[in-house]
């Protein structure tokens, strides 16, 4: 049957939106997955191997994980900003 003539139980309630990285265990996390960091960066999984890669941004190894502290990523913004660049 087409999901657009399926019928829904109005009892149940929506599915809930996804909600943001540090907000899933509802404690503030440190270490971050690379999807995470990406996804804060605006950019792909790929590039942020590839910061890691150049030494623009610390990983951390645990076990087979490579995780990425939060505090790193707010520093490569911070160092990334660029003042006046529209002047």
């Amino acid at each position: 049957m087409p999901d657009h003539h399926r019928i829904t139980d109005a009892s149940q309630p929506p599915p809930r939106a996804p909600r943001p990285p540090d907000q899933q265990s509802g404690l503030h996390r440190r270490l971050i997955s690379l999807r995470d960091a990406a996804a804060i960066l605006g950019l792909s999984v790929a590039s942020v191997r590839r910061l890691i890669w150049s030494g623009r941004l610390h990983a951390v190894k645990l076990t087979r994980r490579v995780l990425v502290d939060l505090r790193d990523v707010d520093r490569l913004i911070e160092q990334s900003k660029v003042r006046g660049f529209w002047q």
